[in-house]
């Protein structure tokens, strides 16, 4: 987790200088000292080494830690809010998905770290976007002209200084602008979540699942670098080309 957090600073170093030049932040952000930008890539399985174990983490048994971990949504029949994003051009296709669950995820921390995929290199203008359901004016629109490497990666909002309110829903969006003039043509994926206050849970991946805390235990997982129970969750919530990766690389 330590050499993931080194990545995450440097990366995050790397694109503070463009963003000078090229990117726009408007909302929470603005209001840090940080580089709003805060992105990673995140590592597939074959980089993948023994996580740290923290207090809480070493509390649960071995055999829960390693066991597959099982999401249970909260709400079950709430209508799908994830949308992915494709597009075609040059004979090429590129793919957006965010790593959602197809109705509102649910996350017990103010500022969680949210994470997407790309299905192949892309350089563009890349548009990050958090609006509250049935607000007009979005909390944070983060813009960067960057190029993103195939994976996964991460967008962590603690960085971004936004700060969800607890029980509103909110819409987070990842757009590839192709034309400014017309954005109708954006490569686009969108999900939902919501911050909500519960009982403290053990910050395992497995009792996270357990407690439909979804964006916390895929976090969880992607923080200990335990690629296969990230793929497990991604299973579970039929994004099997994203858990493919994550076990494999490619």
């Amino acid at each position: 987790m330590k050499h993931e957090q080194r990545l995450v600073t440097l990366i995050g170093l790397l694109l503070a200088s463009t963003a000078l030049a090229d990117g726009q932040v408007d909302g929470a952000c603005a209001k840090t000292g940080e580089d709003p930008l805060h992105l990673s890539q995140v590592a597939p399985a074959d980089t993948a080494t023994e996580p740290e174990q923290t207090p809480a983490a070493a509390s649960v048994a071995p055999s829960t830690q390693n066991a597959m971990p099982v999401y249970v949504p909260p709400r079950r029949g709430a209508p799908k809010t994830r949308v992915g994003g494709g597009t075609r051009s040059t004979g090429s296709a590129v793919q957006l998905a965010l790593l959602a669950p197809e109705h509102t995820g649910l996350t017990g921390r103010p500022s969680p770290t949210l994470y997407w995929w790309l299905s192949q290199e892309h350089e563009g203008l890349f548009e990050f976007v958090v609006i509250a359901e049935g607000g007009v004016e979005p909390v944070l629109r983060l813009r960067q002209q960057t190029r993103f490497t195939a994976g996964i990666h991460a967008l962590d909002l603690e960085a971004a200084g936004l700060t969800l309110k607890p029980g509103v829903a909110y819409r987070w969006s990842v757009a590839i602008v192709r034309d400014e003039a017309r954005r109708a043509r954006d490569v686009v994926a969108l999900a939902t979540m919501e911050y909500v206050l519960d009982q403290p849970v053990a910050q395992d991946t497995g009792a996270l699942a357990a407690a439909g805390l979804w964006y916390d235990a895929l976090a969880a997982a992607s923080a200990a670098e335990n690629a296969s129970g990230r793929a497990d969750l991604l299973e579970q919530v039929s994004l099997d080309q994203i858990a493919h990766w994550s076990r494999n690389g490619s």
